[in-house]
């Protein structure tokens, strides 16, 4: 094999799913089992939605906290990975999934507001009749 190929895929592999977690939070695309989602009504559901995505800010506002250390580290002491003789700057990918994380926590703070809002018109609209 070319040397340097494992380190290359390996830290692509995890900036692709950083990068591509916001997109799928921000278009609600999550995989999701729905033996009980499809069966409520319509209120529950949005419900179990808000609660997803609360528990969802919380996780991601966690991710981009825990990852400004390790990408401030990277910049003031240029890590590098490495295999034989070929060493690549971890650098690019620390900033790349830090960026992932808190793009995936606006989607998500962006989507409970959103679904937050639906439901304050909803009680609202119960309220006027």
């Amino acid at each position: 094999t070319i040397q340097g190929t494992s380190v290359i895929v390996r830290n692509l592999l995890i900036v692709a799913m950083f990068l591509g977690l916001p997109y799928v939070t921000y278009t609600k695309g999550h995989t999701r089992s729905e033996v009980i989602y499809a069966r409520m009504p319509k209120r529950g559901k949005l419900l179990l939605d808000i609660i997803a995505y609360g528990i969802a800010v919380i996780l991601f506002f966690l991710m981009s906290y825990s990852l400004i250390a390790p990408t401030i580290q990277s910049f003031s002491t240029s890590q590098f990975d490495s295999e034989g003789t070929f060493m690549m700057s971890l650098t690019p990918f620390y900033v790349l999934s830090l960026f992932g994380a808190v793009f995936s926590l606006y989607a998500a703070l962006y989507n409970f507001v959103i679904m937050i809002a639906e439901e304050v018109k909803n009680w609202k609209g119960r309220d006027k009749k």
